[in-house]
């Protein structure tokens, strides 16, 4: 009888052991789907001063025929082009564009003012650049369309922002666009907010025909950000 007791006692305490256990279990689950959920929760759209584009140039001391540089690399750099000064020491996040790398921090190397563009009124903008060390830009293959030493493009936002993605345009649609544009002139769309939509657009399409393929030796730029709900043209460039 006494050793039927103390079974029974064993068994209940596993009991209570095992539910504890669940419980615990349980919280532990709630606790990571609410810690999910608050990652994945969209953000405000920050305040953004400059949007511009700009092409990852890599250098070496060894060049093929044509005067192109070839791997090993050295440095790698990012030069674009802002209006207005950039604070001392600040830092952009640069968006790779149409490759798997991730969007990242960086502080910008230097800046200076350079005569830039065909506005007599406007005839300067700061250049900056920015001194790339990331192994994965190094180890980077480009694609049979590029040259090694201008691997891919980017989106360089000033000042830095918490979050920032390109979009791939098959998550666009017509009316996710400003008026009188084409998905096919989408050159890049970002989204700032972790809302999977997208916050800046950046275009380029056929000067005279905005729906027409690239002519590569003469084509223009817009690009868009959104205020208030609606997109704002912020910046746009054409051959002089």
């Amino acid at each position: 009888m006494i050793l039927l007791l103390i079974l029974n006692s064993i068994a209940c305490n596993q009991a209570i052991s095992q539910t504890k256990n669940v419980t615990v279990l349980q919280k532990q689950l709630i606790a990571n789907s609410s810690e999910t959920k608050l990652q994945t929760k969209p953000l405000l759209l920050p305040k953004i001063e400059s949007i511009k584009e700009g092409t990852v140039l890599r250098l070496s001391d060894k060049e093929d025929q044509y005067g192109d540089n070839l791997p090993p690399w050295t440095e790698i750099e990012v030069s674009v082009y802002f209006k207005t000064k950039p604070a001392l020491s600040s830092k952009v996040t640069v968006v790779p564009l149409d490759v798997d790398i991730d969007s990242f921090n960086w502080q910008i190397a230097k800046s200076e003012k350079q005569e830039f563009g065909c506005d007599e009124t406007k005839p300067y903008a700061w250049e900056v650049k920015l001194e790339i060390t990331q192994k994965m830009f190094f180890d980077f293959v480009a694609p049979p369309t590029r040259r090694q030493e201008v691997p891919f493009d980017v989106v360089v936002l000033y000042p830095a922002v918490e979050f920032a993605r390109q979009l791939k345009k098959k998550q666009l649609t017509k009316q996710m666009l400003p008026k009188e544009t084409s998905i096919n002139a989408v050159k890049a769309a970002i989204d700032v907010t972790n809302d999977q939509k997208s916050d800046i657009l950046l275009l380029e399409f056929c000067c005279d025909n905005a729906t027409k393929v690239i002519d590569f030796d003469y084509f223009c730029g817009k690009t868009f950000k959104q205020v208030n709900g609606k997109w704002k043209l912020v910046d746009e460039h054409s051959p002089c």
